[in-house]
């Protein structure tokens, strides 16, 4: 049985509706950013930049007014919605992580690996 992560209203500072952060956290493209489920909310806009706008406004809940959000959010962020004839191979491998992403990511493995070794 998949297990899935719920996300709290008070841990997305975006446009996106905790509903449709799910959505995101759970997609097939959420996978390709980051494989932990945890650290995915970190994140959100890199796994929503890799979505075209087509892709984004068929989530249920995303309307006209949520895209131009979602949009001032992602350039906020440094993102973009994917174009439609970018390819998904493209858009990931022109990521990049801020700095303090990085490093916040390098101490949850540290801990979790702190974790392990204590069990």
């Amino acid at each position: 049985m998949k297990s899935r992560h719920r996300v709290k209203k008070e841990q997305i500072v975006s446009p996106l509706s905790p509903r449709v952060a799910d959505r995101l956290i759970g997609g097939p493209y959420a996978s390709m950013v980051i494989g932990g489920i945890a650290e995915r909310e970190l994140l959100l806009p890199e796994i929503a930049s890799l979505h075209t706008r087509k892709e984004m406004s068929a989530i249920s809940g995303v309307g006209r007014a949520t895209l131009r959000k979602i949009e001032t959010w992602l350039k906020q962020h440094g993102r973009r919605f994917r174009h439609p004839r970018e390819s998904l191979d493209t858009a990931i491998c022109s990521l990049s992580f801020r700095d303090d992403w990085v490093q916040m990511l390098k101490r949850i493995r540290a801990a979790r690996s702190r974790a392990y070794e204590l069990a």
